[in-house]
C-alpha cells in the first residue's frame, strides 16, 4: 500500500473496500477481513480501527475462539 494512490481490497471476489490506502488499512471490514476479528492480532498490526464483532460469525471449531 506504500507506493500505491488508489486501493481495492477484495473478500471472496467482491470489492470490499477501496479508496486510499490509509482509509482502506483501517476499514473495519478489511481488517477483519484480512486479520480475523482476535483482537491481539488487530493490536499487531498497528491498525487504528477499531471492530465490532460480528454476531452472526461465530468461531468454527476453535478458530478465532479468545485463548
Amino acid at each position: 500500500m506504500g507506493i500505491s494512490d488508489r486501493v481495492y481490497c477484495l473478500e471472496t471476489g467482491r470489492v470490499i473496500a477501496a479508496g486510499q490506502p490509509d482509509e482502506v488499512r483501517n476499514d473495519p471490514k478489511v481488517i477483519a477481513s484480512y486479520l480475523g476479528t482476535d483482537e491481539r492480532a488487530i493490536e499487531r498490526s498497528g491498525s487504528t480501527a477499531t471492530h465490532e464483532p460480528d454476531p452472526a460469525k461465530k468461531p468454527v471449531d476453535g478458530i478465532g475462539a479468545a485463548r
